[in-house]
């Protein structure tokens, strides 16, 4: 009977301080062992656990300098490692572990963001002004033309016309070997840097594509106009004007053989890795 009022009372208790059924069952344990025991009275933690371990300066300085001696290495397992040295316990003073859901919050605490990295932007000319002139009085005048017999493959122009036209997007992409890490732990006020497209061995690939077709390639896919190879200087160089030319020449033998009821526009970017130079030009 005295068990079940001091349980009603401790449950009201516990739904006054807005805690639940769990609170009040650990105030009946401690009455109890005070009724057991009137000369030892439980201690109260109240404010001891939320006590952090930055509230010292002198662990929240080391823990920076750790921190950026990882540059992009940055993670709540290392964060976690280094907390549980016995070195850094001994020095501070730490019981036990921290959890990986801690140390994500000790970094958020320190301003860093699990996020993609930040990319800046290469301004490579798109607002020059001889860029600025070809885009407006070259390029969207014949782009214009062209939208006019870009129609959907099932429509029939009018005759006189000509051809429907198929256009040919060519797109370059480069692989890295250590591209897979793509969210790490930032800084809050850390800048955007240009960004570095990969570490490692680098494989890319070049190939025109269209919203008709998919990659251009011959019916039965054993013709394509496909790229493979490692671009660097002690690879197979990179992908100049000479190598643009052959891939376009390839391109358009296939639309010639298996698509000719098609006008095709290859199109690429306005790069100038693309463009000829003269062959004893100095090269960047």
């Amino acid at each position: 009977m005295t068990y079940n009022k001091w349980g009603a009372s401790a449950c009201q208790t516990a739904i006054g301080m807005g805690r639940g059924t769990h609170c009040a069952h650990q105030l009946c344990v401690l009455n109890r062992a005070f009724f057991s025991n009137r000369e030892i009275l439980p201690i109260n933690p109240y404010g001891d656990w939320n006590k952090s371990l930055f509230a010292d300066e002198n662990i929240v300085n080391e823990v920076n300098i750790y921190l950026m001696s990882l540059g992009k290495e940055i993670s709540a397992k290392k964060l976690m490692d280094f907390f549980h040295q016995a070195d850094i316990k001994e020095k501070y003073g730490i019981d036990g572990n921290i959890s990986h859901k801690t140390a994500c919050h000790y970094l958020h605490t320190l301003g860093y963001c699990y996020q993609s990295t930040p990319k800046g932007q290469y301004v490579d000319g798109h607002e020059r002004d001889d860029v600025v002139m070809y885009r407006k009085k070259v390029f969207l005048p014949k782009w214009k033309v062209f939208l006019q017999r870009i129609k959907d493959l099932k429509e029939h122009l009018p005759s006189g016309e000509g051809k429907r036209v198929v256009a040919w997007f060519h797109g370059e992409s480069v692989f890295y070997a250590n591209d897979c890490q793509k969210k790490v732990w930032y800084y809050k006020d850390a800048g955007a840097k240009p960004y570095a497209k990969g570490e490692g061995a680098s494989l890319m690939i070049a190939d025109f594509v269209s919203a008709d077709f998919g990659w251009l390639a011959s019916p039965d896919e054993k013709q394509s106009a496909c790229r493979i190879f490692k671009p660097g200087k002690n690879q197979d160089r990179y992908f100049s004007n000479k190598n643009i030319i052959e891939q376009a020449n390839d391109a358009i033998d296939i639309l010639k053989e298996h698509y000719p009821e098609f006008d095709h526009v290859l199109i690429y970017d306005n790069a100038t890795t693309h463009l000829k130079r003269a062959e004893d030009a100095l090269s960047a």
